[in-house]
């Protein structure tokens, strides 16, 4: 069962940004809605003024002062009209930049596993979209509150007095559009679902063909075309998707336009009706018949635009609300801070919607242990190092750190002294320095840095680093290209800055040839010699090195050991030496 929007929670939302600009933004915009209505009666106070001036009753200073009544109200209206927007667009500016920095924080709360479930990424996709119309949506009901209503109102009353029918007459020309933005809404929030994982498809597709990060091995490959394509296919199903909606909503506003043409034509009939009747003033018909068009013109903005942005708006506001209503990884819990022991208790793991991807891990590792993980591709070292780490929670059995599970401990705290260098490394935008000073808690101390890049073997020379720390690592920013060696030296230097007690390296060095790569392994065992190192190869050349191996086959630990006891004992780990063996004897002899 789906829940019902909070209303007051996205008015509370909206209103904490900034309460005092909150508040002057619709007093203006009520000053607008009131001065607009009371134009009307100073219509016609000006056209009886007219009509008795003609008539020789009254002196040209009692026009005149009808007049100026009149500009006074539409200065009023037009002064009201102008703060209350300049208001609102710095508003809109503080209000969006707030929702952003919560979705954010929310997604930094979640499971890192729940990346991996692509509904999760659908909903994340919808709250992203949704975010901003919560100032949107609000504003609309407000301007409803102090601006269409007090309008509505004050005008409702001044025809019932000139003409009861006439104020229950007008309301029944809008109900036909109000019943076509209520079918609307229900038809974009629909669409809103069905969409979501046709855009992100095409954003991933659009990427592939034309982003930096893509384009030289996408051209290579000769692929741009084959990405286009498939970005066409899925733009095509998605605009199918929003024309079939636009189609349903055209045809229902067809029918709305239609009928309130008809009740509009009534309308005026009855105010002739009544004028040759004699039960309305000729200065009254005409200041009605004047006023009138500002009169349909706010109902058409109210119903065909602002209660259609409504509508879109309030299916974007649910999705965002859901996504911020989701349940987080537990923020309660002891934080740690140190790792002197891990253990790892017949755990087991799959992703979502898959099969056990690790089966009965039973694991010890104690503190200033340099442990190797290897095995064949797809025998789960990856997985396996993120549970260490704390990143994946296991599916059954439990992950303890000094004797403590994971369960009584922060989620989002349980990285704070870890640190991990993985294949997939990014490459961040950013100056050489601050590339490496974002791994810490505290802002770099120049050496510091220094002395982590040349740990992970980084020369700063002026042929590549023209402004030393300071050099921007973005061609397109004004800075350097980089090779994927160097950027590989770069992520292994932020893994070593970070002060922490355990550290993990995924394979990070598939860019740098076996003698560098080996010189670079036995720098990062000797940095890591009072931390937990847990290295993460198929390697195992370099899993010599380590006080301990562990060997994976189809998502169990086979054995555990020395380099020597496993080649006794493990037929497994002896052949996969074998096979290597001879590129050892040429690289590190």
């Amino acid at each position: 069962m789906k829940k019902r929007l909070n209303l007051f929670t996205v008015f509370r939302d909206v209103w904490r940004v900034a309460p005092v600009k909150f508040f002057w933004e619709y007093f203006f915009t009520a000053v607008d809605g009131i001065a607009l209505a009371l134009t009307a009666v100073a219509l016609e106070k000006l056209f009886a003024a007219v009509l008795l001036f003609a008539e020789g009753k009254i002196f040209v200073w009692d026009v005149l002062r009808a007049v100026l009544v009149l500009l006074l109200l539409y200065l009023a209206s037009e002064a009201g009209s102008g703060i209350a927007s300049y208001l609102g667009e710095t508003y809109s500016g503080l209000t969006v930049q707030k929702m952003r920095k919560r979705i954010h924080e929310k997604q930094g709360r979640f499971h890192t596993i729940d990346f991996e479930e692509p509904e999760f990424l659908n909903e994340m996709q919808r709250a992203c979209a949704g975010a901003w119309q919560q100032r949107a949506f609000a504003n609309i009901i407000m301007d409803i509150l102090t601006l269409y209503l007090p309008y509505f109102l004050i005008y409702g009353v001044y025809l019932y007095r000139r003409k009861p029918v006439l104020a229950l007459a007008i309301p029944l020309i809008f109900l036909p559009k109000l019943l076509a933005q209520v079918i609307k809404s229900r038809m974009y929030l629909d669409l809103e679902e069905k969409t979501a994982p046709l855009a992100r498809k095409e954003e991933a597709y659009a990427s592939y063909a034309a982003e930096r990060d893509y384009v030289k091995e996408t051209r290579l490959l000769n692929t741009v075309d084959i990405f286009i394509e498939r970005w066409r296919g899925v733009r095509s199903r998605h605009d199918q998707l929003i024309l079939k909606v636009q189609k349903r909503a055209y045809f229902a506003e067809i029918a709305a336009l239609l009928l309130h043409l008809a009740g509009y034509a009534g309308v005026i009939g009855i105010l002739l009706v009544s004028v040759f009747k004699g039960d309305i003033a000729v200065s009254a018909f005409a200041a009605v018949f004047a006023s009138l068009s500002a009169l349909i013109e706010q109902m058409d903005e109210l119903i065909g635009e602002r209660f259609g942005e409504l509508a879109e708006n309030y299916a974007g506001i649910k999705n965002y609300r859901a996504f911020m209503e989701r349940e987080t990884a537990p923020q309660e819990g002891g934080e740690l801070e140190e790792y002197r022991e891990i253990n790892l208790k017949k755990v087991c793991f799959s992703y979502p919607g898959g099969e056990d991807v690790l089966k009965d891990i039973d694991l010890t590792i104690n503190e200033r242990t340099r442990l190797a993980v290897v095995g064949e591709n797809g025998s789960g070292k990856t997985t396996l190092a993120r549970l260490i780490l704390g990143l994946y929670i296991p599916t059954e059995g439990e992950v303890c750190y000094n004797g403590i599970s994971t369960a009584r401990l922060c989620y989002g705290k349980l990285q704070k002294q870890a640190s991990a260098v993985f294949q997939n490394f990014r490459k961040y935008k950013m100056t050489l320095c601050e590339n490496i000073d974002i791994a810490a808690d505290e802002p770099a101390a120049q050496m510091g840095v220094e002395e982590a890049l040349n740990q992970a073997g980084i020369t700063l020379s002026k042929e590549v680093f023209p402004e030393h720390l300071n050099t921007m690592l973005a061609k397109e920013f004004g800075g350097v290209d980089l090779s994927g060696g160097q950027w590989q030296r770069i992520a292994i230097a932020r893994g070593i800055y970070k002060k922490s007690g355990l550290i993990v390296l995924d394979e990070p060095t598939a860019a740098i040839d076996p003698m560098q790569e080996y010189e670079l392994y036995q720098t990062f065992l000797n940095v890591a010699k009072e931390k937990i190192a847990v290295i993460v190869t198929h390697r195992l050349g370099l899993a010599k090195a380590c006080d301990k191996i562990i060997v994976m086959q189809e998502g169990r630990i086979l054995d555990a050991g020395c380099h020597e006891e496993l080649l006794a004992r493990c037929e497994y780990y002896k052949r996969l030496w074998d096979v290597q063996a001879a590129g050892y004897v040429t690289a590190y002899n």
